[in-house]
C-alpha cells in the first residue's frame, strides 16, 4: 500500500556524494579519504600507524573498490586492508562502484544526510562536493505524518470492532 494513501506526504531521500577517478594510475602511499568522520588511508603494511589502511595497487579501479570494502566492510582482511581495521561498516553511509566512480549514500534518509562531510588528499580522484547532497524530506515531518494516519486507523479499527460486537 501506497504511504500517500494513508495520508502521508512527505518523501524522504538519501543524499549522496560521488568519488571519481581522475584516471591516474594508482592512490598514492598516504592518501586520504575522511568519509563521515572516519579516515581511509591508502598505504601498504608498515608504512602507517593506523588500522584505517587500504593496501594500494597500479590500478585506480581496483582501489576504488578497495575504499567500497572498507566502508562497507565487505573486503578481506591483510587482503585488502590491514587485520586492524575497525571490522564494522560506515555507520553513516554505504558505497557502491560502478567502473571509476564511488557512490556514497546516507544511511539516513533526508536533509540530515545533506550535513554528510568528506574530504580527499589524493590527487587521482575529485569529489561531488564538500558535503553530501540531495537529501530531500523532514524525519519529524513524515513521522508525525505516520502518526496521524496511524491514529486514524486505530480510531476505525475501534468503530468497526464496536459495530461488530455491540461494546
Amino acid at each position: 500500500m501506497a504511504l500517500g494513501r494513508l495520508g502521508i506526504l512527505t518523501a524522504l531521500t538519501r543524499a549522496t556524494a560521488t568519488i571519481t577517478s581522475t584516471g591516474e594510475e594508482d592512490m598514492k602511499i598516504s592518501e586520504l579519504f575522511t568519509i563521515c568522520g572516519y579516515t581511509y588511508c591508502f598505504g601498504h603494511a608498515g608504512s602507517f600507524d593506523t588500522s584505517s589502511i587500504l593496501f594500494t595497487s597500479q590500478d585506480a579501479t581496483a582501489n576504488l573498490g578497495t575504499l567500497v570494502k572498507a566502508i562497507n566492510d565487505t573486503g578481506t582482511a591483510d587482503e585488502d586492508y590491514l587485520a586492524a581495521h575497525p571490522g564494522i561498516p560506515n555507520p553513516f553511509c554505504s558505497a557502491a562502484q560502478a567502473a571509476d566512480v564511488v557512490t556514497l549514500t546516507s544511511r539516513t534518509a533526508g536533509e540530515i544526510g545533506n550535513l554528510l562531510a568528506i574530504t580527499e588528499s589524493t590527487t587521482g580522484c575529485s569529489l561531488s562536493g564538500a558535503t553530501f547532497s540531495g537529501g530531500t524530506g523532514h524525519i519529524w515531518t513524515a513521522i508525525n505524518e505516520m502518526q496521524a494516519a496511524c491514529q486514524l486507523n486505530a480510531e476505525l479499527i475501534a468503530l468497526l470492532a464496536y459495530l461488530e460486537t455491540g461494546e
